[in-house]
């Protein structure tokens, strides 16, 4: 897979792999906003944004991907 510049959207409400070219998490971004929202808590940063909200990434995200689907599962 390759990276995508966020300036094509992801899809709405689906987690994706997204990049700052520093790190990676996993997030998502709501319809035609211009958000993207880590889907757990950054640690490795102080988990805020301009307005001090927690658990949003600090970063801004340039590049996105899907997920790879999950191993399967046998049993």
């Amino acid at each position: 897979m390759k990276w995508i510049s966020v300036k094509e959207k992801p899809p709405s409400y689906v987690d994706i792999l997204l990049t700052d070219k520093e790190r990676m998490w996993v997030g998502q971004t709501f319809d035609n906003l211009d958000i993207f929202l880590a889907s757990h808590p950054d640690y490795k940063r102080t988990p805020k944004n301009e307005h001090g909200a927690p658990f949003i990434t600090y970063s801004k995200p340039t590049h996105w991907m899907p997920l790879p689907e999950p191993p399967e599962v046998k049993g």
